[in-house]
């Protein structure tokens, strides 16, 4: 285990670009100095769009008709991403098992996040909304999907642990923890998982969430309220749907994607007319079942959802995913609608 300030930690990633939180835009973007760096609780948006962009080119050409004028960005360098929360490294090998996984592979993903350095910081103070501790193996320390993993000593110093072998090797020049280091981190850690919500019930959530597909008086509340605005899915970090388009700049032309939400009225229509999620009602449902039920039916393991919090303190009519669970289970164990 090693120990080192913020400055010590960014001068190891000396050469590669980093991307961080940066205080006053409210989301992830590159720095050039530990001093921009800010803390990953103020930013409501996650670190996916250094994985996932929310707007990013896939080629360009010349001339519409002629596919040998396509010409694909330059190739990703290793860079670097400070600040995931162990939820947010998580969240970024479920969007990989649907970008790699299987017959087609998202080469852009693929490539983003094979070049990557993940810099996860353990959560000794959850908030309020965070109940990642109540999926199995999650928690505000685990290591899952980081190449370095910090855990705060104070509000400049951190222990310093490499996960793998290309973050052992970044890290190989910091100073050894010492013994009061390393006690200090197991109090940070013990109050954080002490602190975390673990009260949603998950464990058979995924075939709970089934037999409630069509009951109305479960959703009623749901889609009565919800506005449609997709706040909630681009604050996740593991909504990964999006739309493509191409447009023309000059005498020339690239295709690019963007961010797209199931919770908009265009993302299902067909060129028909015909919209197999009309209202509001289909389109909350798809996403609340996605999260907790058909990803997991799918790909075994994991919910889509992480627990990180942020759909719940961000949606401005107070739509809480936790209580959908705890509902769920309530529905099934005494048929109340809570």
């Amino acid at each position: 285990m090693k120990v080192g300030t913020k400055k010590e930690i960014f001068d190891c990633l000396r050469g590669m670009k980093v991307y961080a939180p940066v205080g006053e835009k409210l989301r992830f973007g590159e720095v050039k100095s530990s001093d921009e760096i800010g803390s990953p609780e103020s930013i409501p948006l996650s670190p996916k769009e250094a994985f996932v962009p929310q707007d990013e080119t896939l080629f360009f050409y010349d001339r519409p008709n002629d596919p040998s004028s396509i010409k694909e960005p330059a190739d990703v360098e290793r860079f670097a991403v400070w600040g995931l929360h162990p939820c947010d490294a998580k969240a970024m090998q479920l969007i990989g098992k649907v970008y790699t996984e299987g017959d087609y592979v998202d080469t852009y993903f693929a490539r983003r996040y094979e070049a990557s350095v993940k810099i996860v910081i353990g959560c000794p103070n959850p908030r309020e909304t965070c109940f990642c501790g109540s999926f199995d193996g999650m928690g505000p320390f685990s290591e899952t999907g980081s190449d370095i993993f910090l855990i705060p000593l104070d509000s400049e110093r951190f222990l310093v642990k490499g996960t793998t072998e290309i973050g052992e090797k970044l890290i190989a020049s910091l100073p050894d923890a010492t013994d009061e280091d390393i006690a200090r981190g197991e109090e940070q850690k013990k109050h954080g998982e002490d602190t975390i919500d673990r009260s949603v019930p998950t464990e058979g959530l995924e075939n709970t969430m089934q037999t409630l597909f069509d009951n109305e008086d479960f959703w009623s509340d749901l889609y009565h309220r919800c506005l449609g605005c997709g706040i909630c899915t681009y604050v996740c970090p593991s909504c990964y749907c999006f739309d493509i388009q191409d447009e023309r700049v000059g005498d020339k032309y690239r295709r690019y994607r963007v961010w797209d939400s199931c919770q908009f009225g265009l993302f299902t229509l067909e060129a028909s007319g015909h919209n197999p999620r009309p209202t509001q009602k289909e389109r909350i449902r798809q996403r609340m079942m996605h999260k907790l039920s058909f990803f997991k039916l799918r790909y075994g393991d994991d919910q889509l959802c992480v627990g990180c919090g942020r759909c719940v303190s961000e949606c401005p009519v107070g739509i809480d995913i936790r209580d959908v669970a705890k509902r769920a289970d309530a529905f099934i164990k005494g048929g109340s609608n809570g």
